[in-house]
């Protein structure tokens, strides 16, 4: 798998905008989380600490959001994916056991396992 930096010829990933901050981002992953549950979103969210890493996770785990990350940064970028950036990507090896982790090799995997299967009619013959 290549690394995507900013230095890669190969890079396909594409900064939008720099400077983006770690309020903005746990406000819309907020927003976000909430709609997704059916739960408003946290009515104090402005007079979070947005200085402090540890208060934020103190108030996002109050809020049953999920801490750690977000608050790890002071400023994120935000960037725009092609599907080749996302093929790229791996996935956690507990979700198909025995098989690669990179989804462009689960595209193949998928296509050649499916070449494969013998489809059956029921109750045919």
């Amino acid at each position: 798998m290549r690394a995507l930096t900013e230095n890669s010829e190969e890079t396909r990933m594409r900064v939008t905008r720099e400077d983006v901050t770690r309020r903005e981002v746990i406000c819309f992953y907020a927003a976000y989380d909430c709609r997704k549950k059916k739960r408003s979103p946290p009515p104090d969210i402005d007079t979070w600490p947005w200085h402090d890493p540890d208060g934020l996770d103190q108030r996002l785990c109050e809020s049953g959001l999920k801490k750690g990350i977000l608050a790890a940064y002071l400023t994120w970028r935000l960037v725009k994916f092609s599907v080749a950036d996302f093929l790229e990507c791996a996935i956690v090896n507990q979700v198909f056991p025995r098989l690669p982790q990179a989804l462009s090799q689960l595209v193949c995997a998928a296509n050649w396992l499916s070449g494969c299967l013998t489809v059956r009619p029921i109750g045919g013959g």
